[in-house]
């Protein structure tokens, strides 16, 4: 639910500016810098909806992986990943409100020309992501034999989910650390990378990795979400590499360049 009204508010956004443009293409026409920054807001915007949804199409398309588990292993999986996928969506929110309170920090800083404050809120949004991830796998696995019984009364699938919140604790420092990482791009103005970086771990090693480690090695719904995790893991890895390397004294210059109207 959370996920449906990000993406519906972003594309009203896009329509809203789209109609914008065209109730004053006249006025745009006479003021170009204005027309280039709307234009940059609607592709910005664009992005963003792609990067948004890419991450939850993935937990669908692991939701039907679970569809072709064999037999009653099919069943047991369903229950069992619709149980962790809501327990993981809800810790994520955590994760979601550091991600924008990092765009927000590091997108003033970056306005105002000040790449150490910038510098700064990228590491403490990153150091925050880290913090908040060990409080969350100490919650998932102090709670893994208790939480799985507030969804359900079938003993198969709490079994199940108590073995899945073991790999849902060790997926949250790579969850964590990407969402602090997303928040860092959007507020550097790179979203187009973070979409990038999402794609290729969730569609070129998650997915691929969830089908051979839960359906080929048959290691079922657990081996699935290990193939997710993985995939995970190398976004958090090389977009944290990217984030450290980051030269903030260059985005200082090209956002103070923007908020002049493309003047240096």
């Amino acid at each position: 639910m959370v996920w449906s009204s990000t993406i519906f508010v972003q594309l009203l956004h896009v329509a809203f500016v789209e109609l914008l443009i065209s109730c004053f293409a006249q006025q745009f026409s006479r003021r170009p810098n204005d027309f280039q920054s709307i234009t940059t807001y609607i592709i910005q915007n664009v992005i963003d909806v792609t990067h948004a949804t890419t991450k939850r199409w993935a937990f669908e398309a692991l939701a039907l992986l679970c569809g072709i588990l064999p037999g009653d292993e099919a069943i047991i999986g369903i229950g069992a990943n619709a149980i962790i996928l809501n327990v993981s969506s809800t810790t994520y929110m955590v994760y979601m409100g550091m991600s924008v309170a990092g765009n927000v920090r590091l997108g003033n800083a970056l306005g105002a020309g000040d790449a150490h404050r910038a510098r700064v809120a990228s590491n403490l949004t990153l150091s925050l992501g880290a913090i908040t991830a060990l409080i969350n796998i100490g919650f998932l696995l102090s709670t893994r034999t208790t939480l799985p019984w507030c969804f359900t009364t079938d003993v198969d699938i709490a079994k199940e989910a108590e073995h899945l919140f073991v790999i849902a604790a060790c997926y949250q420092l790579p969850d964590a650390i990407n969402g602090a990482v997303q928040g860092i791009f959007r507020g550097s103005g790179r979203q187009a990378l973070a979409a990038q970086w999402n794609f290729v771990a969730y569609y070129c090693i998650g997915i691929p990795l969830a089908y051979v480690f839960g359906i080929a090695f048959g290691g079922g719904v657990e081996g699935l979400w290990w193939g997710i995790t993985v995939g995970l893991s190398v976004i958090a890895t090389g977009c944290t590499g990217i984030v450290l390397r980051s030269d903030w004294e260059a985005f200082s210059s090209e956002a103070k360049a923007r908020m002049n109207g493309g003047e240096g």
